[in-house]
C-alpha cells in the first residue's frame, strides 16, 4: 500500500480514460518514482496478512465476509462500513478493502 505526495501527484501521466462494466470511469496513469523504504516483494504476503486481518477483525460479531460475495465495486463501502465498529487503523482498513478488491467477483 502507498500514498502519494503532492510531488508524487504531480509526476503521475494520465493516459486514455475507459468506462468499466459498472459505469465507473477509469483512467491509465503512469507514474515513476524512487522509494526510499524497503518494500514487499511478494504480493502473497500482504494477502496473507490481509486474510489473518480479516479472520481477526471481521469474525467478532458475524461470520468473516467471503471476497466473492461482492463486486470489486462494493467492497469500499462495506470494509468503511464496518470498520467504524472496530479498533483497526486506517492502514489496515485499506488493506482489507484491497484484499477484498482483489478478490472480489470481477464482472
Amino acid at each position: 500500500m502507498a500514498t502519494l505526495n503532492a510531488d508524487g501527484v504531480k509526476a503521475l501521466k494520465t493516459g486514455k480514460a475507459f468506462t468499466d462494466a459498472y459505469g465507473n470511469q477509469w483512467h491509465s496513469v503512469t507514474l515513476t518514482a524512487q522509494i526510499p523504504n524497503q518494500v514487499t516483494a511478494q504480493q502473497q504476503q500482504l494477502w496473507t496478512e490481509a486474510a489473518q486481518l480479516k479472520d481477526r477483525s471481521c469474525s467478532v460479531c458475524h461470520a468473516a465476509p467471503v471476497p466473492t460475495q461482492m463486486s470489486v465495486n462494493a467492497w469500499p463501502s462495506v470494509v468503511k462500513s464496518m470498520g467504524g465498529r472496530t479498533d483497526l487503523t486506517q492502514a489496515q482498513l485499506q488493506l482489507l478493502t484491497s484484499y477484498y478488491q482483489y478478490n472480489a467477483i470481477h464482472k
